[in-house]
């Protein structure tokens, strides 16, 4: 196990989460596999099982590389969205505006326009999974270039109506390199190493490791029918697919990774040096839901719920390895899972938040009592019961060094408001929720005291009562 610093909560669970992912690892009979915990921006676990390789005695450790497949496509995602910041393209431009050689595809279901980037980005283009180029990819280990993926465009089908439904497309990603290459003028890969890897400093996600970071390089390994012990899996370039799933990386790498998704604690700079706060957001946020609610989808982060939290990940498998980060915004948390054989980690991941989540919450409640927050005097003659439209009650109240207002209809309690003040006298802004950013105006009888707030268009009166008392 290995921390960069002393964490309160994972030095109570630590030897919990060693024995939880001993059983998982055990049970994916793996030959080795490395995990990280993050936590308010800092890698604060690691942990290393098994064998790195089957040629020597180390377990993998947080700066082995893994190949991680598929979560490629969250760094083929923010390349997309930063060329959008830069104004060199629009998430709902059609592909072929950016392929012209798309115009020669063939759509069984809907328009050629209807395959944007944005549908691409989590897989409702409807487009088909791979290139037919007549290749058994997995099996023959012999990937196309880009140029042959070009040449068969008229034989690539738009297979199911844009938007009908999710439909997983590793092609979308390939031609979203090839946007990416197009747009920025310069080799897919290139363009992600230099404006995404290097100002990160995640120096050991690569596409192709060199001979210093192949010596970090966990193998692959796959098991054969009645045997114990498994072979080495071959460990093949994706040829013009590298924008789908190319990628090896660290634990290390992928927690700063989680860290830039998280985006930053309350007060601090919103925007990393690769993605704005804007689109930071507008990538988590769900497009899609299935229809039972047990899964979402956004660009390209999939999305789950466990146990009341919302946890946005992405997974990837490929030849002898199988990988999975995922993260809950609202705890600024993330969990990382990289194996050495095909191995869906969800199981395991979902597990680790668990355990942090239970120990994280129960030395909240542990924290001795803070002294009670003085309510400024200029705040004081806001507090009170309000009463309006519909019978809606609004309390508000000086709490947590805020001031925040509860919204009652009957026995429905909506969750507190902040009211950030403004620069104009009796005006306020609202923090979240359903008035989230709209102005909060409080009114004032002809003696100058405070009568009553304004919001969404209706007036709540205040209840008689001695101003500045707290109803």
């Amino acid at each position: 196990m290995g921390r960069t610093h002393v964490d309160p909560v994972i030095e109570t669970v630590s030897e919990r989460l060693e024995q939880e992912v001993l059983l998982h690892c055990k049970k994916a009979e793996t030959v080795g596999a490395s995990f990280g915990v993050v936590r308010d921006g800092e890698l604060v676990w690691t942990y290393g099982y098994g064998f790195k390789d089957l040629d020597g005695d180390k377990a993998p450790a947080a700066d082995t590389l893994f190949r991680v497949a598929s979560i490629t496509k969250t760094f083929t995602a923010t390349a997309i969205f930063l060329l959008r910041d830069r104004g060199l393209l629009n998430l709902d431009d059609p592909l072929a505006r950016h392929i012209p050689e798309f115009a020669n595809a063939i759509p069984l279901k809907g328009d050629l326009e209807t395959v944007t980037l944005r549908r691409m980005l989590c897989h409702r283009s409807g487009l088909m999974g791979y290139a037919p180029t007549g290749e058994v990819y997995w099996d023959s280990h012999s990937w196309p270039g880009m140029s042959e993926i070009l040449d068969v465009i008229p034989e690539i089908e738009v297979s199911i109506e844009p938007d009908s439904a999710f439909k997983y497309s590793n092609l979308a990603f390939g031609f979203l390199g090839e946007v990416i290459a197009r747009v920025s003028g310069r080799p897919y890969d290139e363009f992600i190493s230099s404006e995404i890897f290097e100002p990160l400093g995640l120096e050991s996600t690569t596409f192709e490791p060199n001979a210093e970071l192949k010596s970090r390089t966990a193998t692959g390994y796959r098991h054969k029918p009645y045997e114990e012990a498994p072979e080495v899996t071959p460990f093949p370039s994706l040829g013009g697919q590298v924008a789908m799933g190319q990628l090896y990386s660290t634990v290390e790498d992928l927690a700063r990774w989680i860290i830039v998704h998280l985006g930053p604690a309350t007060g601090e700079e919103p925007d990393s040096d690769v993605l704005t706060a804007r689109s930071r957001v507008e990538m988590q946020h769900p497009l899609f839901l299935e229809e039972d609610w047990s899964a979402g989808y956004a660009l390209p982060w999939m999305m789950r719920r466990e146990n009341d939290a919302t946890i946005r990940g992405h997974g990837g498998a490929i030849h002898g390895f199988g990988s999975n980060i995922s993260f809950i915004v609202g705890r600024r948390m993330g969990v990382i899972a990289l194996f050495n054989r095909v191995f869906d980690p969800k199981e395991i991941s979902s597990k680790i938040f668990e355990i942090v989540i239970e120990a994280e919450d129960a030395l909240t409640v542990q924290e001795p009592n803070k002294k009670p927050s003085t309510t400024p005097p200029e705040l004081r003659e806001y507090l009170g019961l309000y009463h309006g439209t519909f019978e809606i009650m609004w309390k508000i109240e000086f709490r947590d060094d805020t001031l925040r207002t509860t919204i009652m209809l009957g026995d429905v309690v909506a969750p507190p408001v902040v009211l950030k003040p403004t620069e104009e006298p009796d005006i306020f802004r609202a923090a979240s929720g359903r008035l989230s950013g709209d102005r909060i105006v409080f009114t004032r009888a002809d003696d100058g005291t405070v009568s009553g707030v304004i919001a969404e268009a209706m007036l709540f009166r205040r209840l008689s009562e001695t101003p500045g008392r707290s109803g």
